[in-house]
């Protein structure tokens, strides 16, 4: 299949999945307490965290690597499964632990129910890395999205049941079950999986350090609602995830289909040895934060509106940290899917060691100021340790590519001028009627001349290909 038919179907079935995702959230929000939502956001941390340590990084193994055959698949297999039914059970056994550290019996209950999760989780795995490697994402995209659309049918059928936050535990069991069960009717013939242990050793060396990232990433991602649900309340827990998950969401609207189809398009780009790979990261760079940055810094100017559009009047505390978790996500793509890239050219342990150092920066920055509440905390959590990761995102591009830092900033100026043009009309708006958050026809038309000018710095300036597709995705063609 080639690169430009799999970025339109990975790209379709990331936006799709995401419009249902925004269309259930916005249901919820009305249905589910921010305690609720609390309660399941620790939970999910857990389970999410086995989750990563269970996939163990065989995907990018399987993808990086130039030839996989029948033994390496039966290994990579095996691996997830005794991983999986490990991790599983110990997190079973924590169940109460966990619950008893957050004095909530709830979460007991909830963690042993989704820790099934990680146990059928595996038997699709190996057939949606197969598809994957060979760019051929119509199987996943199917399966995805007839998933995503049962889970959320369920979890509003049940939340207007009043099954509060287990309406959102059975929505995930079922999402993993129809995942399951409909990719195996994609299932290769030809692939018969057993158990076989004499590579686990091999595939580790290299995996441990790609799940290690995932793992450290997630942690990352997590951290201060941990640690809100254990100093503060699940109340608040909710309100900070809800602000996160918003950003993530906005955030995946970008990045999802583009971090699908880099991996392995960088490794094919090193297979080959070919001598494109700076060019390329240059054009993503510059193409991503063309449509990021005034993107992110529009919603952070609007998190009111936004908020109140979304989730309704409750949820009116989560504005003033989306404003904040926007301007982390503005930052981080500075150097956008750079670990995807970095994956995808075998550079795992790079990863690693760069999120392994930024996730202690911002452990330490959150304990330190944890004492002076959240509205301190949550700012220079979302703005420093950004700063920190891009600095060294960028220098081991320098390191591993030989990028110049220099010239890697001056590629980003035309996607800067552009994003502060833009925003003037929205900026003046918010400047003259800031006692108001009402959505009015004054909004609206600085909205839209925010967009015209955009539309027309955009086509002006070339800055974004006049094709949907970037060019850089078009360029190869490969064969199932």
């Amino acid at each position: 299949m080639s690169v430009k038919k799999a970025f339109l179907i990975t790209s379709s079935e990331k936006y799709i999945n995401i419009i249902i995702q925004l269309i259930t959230t916005m249901i919820l929000a009305r249905l589910i307490s921010p305690e609720d939502y609390g309660l399941f956001t620790i939970c999910m941390f857990f389970v999410g965290t086995a989750n990563i340590i269970k996939e163990l990084g065989v995907g990018d193994y399987l993808i990086k690597e130039k030839e996989i055959n029948t033994i390496k698949l039966n290994n990579c297999f095996s691996l997830s499964i005794m991983v999986a039914l490990f991790l599983a059970v110990t997190l079973f056994i924590s169940a109460p632990f966990i619950a008893s550290f957050y004095n909530n019996d709830k979460l007991s209950l909830i963690i042993m129910l989704l820790s099934a999760n990680i146990i059928i989780s595996p038997f699709g795995t190996i057939t949606k890395i197969i598809h994957t490697r060979n760019l051929n994402y119509k199987p996943i995209a199917i399966t995805s999205v007839i998933s995503q659309v049962t889970s959320s049918i369920a979890m509003v059928v049940m939340a207007e049941n009043n099954y509060g936050v287990m309406s959102l535990v059975y929505g995930s069991i079922i999402l993993t079950v129809t995942d399951i069960i409909i990719i195996q009717f994609f299932k290769p013939k030809d692939l018969k999986l057993k158990l076989q242990f004499n590579e686990i050793k091999t595939i580790f060396n290299y995996s441990k350090f790609t799940s290690g990232s995932s793992f450290i990433y997630h942690l990352n991602q997590n951290l201060i609602e941990l640690i809100t649900g254990k100093y503060y309340n699940l109340h608040e827990v909710g309100i900070i995830g809800r602000a996160s998950s918003t950003a993530a969401l906005f955030s995946r609207l970008l990045t999802d289909s583009l971090n699908s189809v880099l991996t392995p398009y960088f490794s094919l780009l090193n297979r080959e040895n070919t001598k494109e790979t700076n060019n390329k990261i240059f054009e993503i760079s510059q193409l991503y934060n063309t449509i990021s940055l005034p993107f992110f810094l529009i919603l952070a100017i609007l998190s009111e509106y936004a908020v109140q559009l979304l989730y309704g009047e409750k949820w009116t505390a989560v504005s003033y940290f989306l404003m904040f978790y926007c301007i982390d996500r503005l930052i981080s793509g500075l150097a956008p899917c750079s670990e995807s890239i970095l994956h995808g050219l075998g550079e795992a342990k790079p990863v690693f060691k760069l999120n392994l150092i930024t996730n202690i920066l911002k452990i330490f920055i959150i304990i330190s100021t944890i004492q002076f509440g959240l509205n301190v905390m949550v700012p220079l959590v979302c703005i420093i340790p950004p700063l920190f990761g891009l600095t060294l995102k960028i220098m081991l591009y320098r390191n591993i590519l030989s990028i110049n830092p220099i010239q890697y900033l001056i590629n980003l100026i035309k996607p800067f001028i552009i994003s502060i043009l833009c925003i003037i009309p929205l900026a003046a708006h918010q400047a003259y009627y800031a006692k108001t958050n009402n959505i009015d026809i004054s909004l609206i038309i600085s909205i839209m001349i925010s967009l015209l000018i955009y539309l027309y710095l955009i086509i002006k300036t070339k800055s974004i290909p006049t094709s949907l597709l970037p060019k850089f995705l078009i360029t190869k063609q490969i064969n199932k």
